[in-house]
């Protein structure tokens, strides 16, 4: 992983008492992370997973932050996961693929996307995987997320 001011989302698991969340983003702070935003993902009675967001130069420095945490002690803080934009292409688009909506939907099994109104026409959704696109369709129906089926 090579960042360069990069955002880096750290994954927490942070005991549910008051002061946690202070000492590790003070951890962070202290090694010159930036911070962005901060995520509730779970909330439990004894611990809280938060996402945090952190703007960092180097790699060394996500591997300090790392180490910061931990030094906290796993009864306080668990780093859960460190993720950044790359590995997140790497993941969700192994064969870094480039292009349009379109190209890229194109016998595709499920197309997860943000965007505006009408950005995904029939056109486009009738060239996916005719079987996994007909699951997610009658899926969607079924449970009240769409009214009726594009295909």
């Amino acid at each position: 992983m090579k960042l360069t001011e990069n955002l880096v989302t750290f994954r927490l698991k942070l005991k549910n008492a008051p002061g946690t969340l202070g000492m590790a983003l003070t951890a962070i702070g202290k090694l010159g992370g930036s911070m962005g935003n901060i995520q509730i993902i779970k909330a439990e009675k004894e611990f809280k997973v938060r996402d945090l967001a952190v703007y960092v130069s180097t790699d060394k420095q996500v591997k300090d932050i790392v180490s910061a945490l931990s030094a906290i002690g796993k009864e306080l803080v668990e780093v859960v996961s460190v993720k950044d934009k790359e590995v997140l292409a790497e993941i969700t688009n192994p064969d870094n693929e480039k292009g349009v909506i379109a190209d890229a939907m194109k016998g595709k099994d499920v197309f997860i996307g943000v965007s505006g109104p009408n950005m995904i026409t029939k056109d486009m959704a009738k060239t996916m995987n005719k079987d996994a696109a007909k699951a997610v369709a009658d899926a969607a129906i079924k449970n009240g997320v769409a009214t009726r089926q594009l295909f």
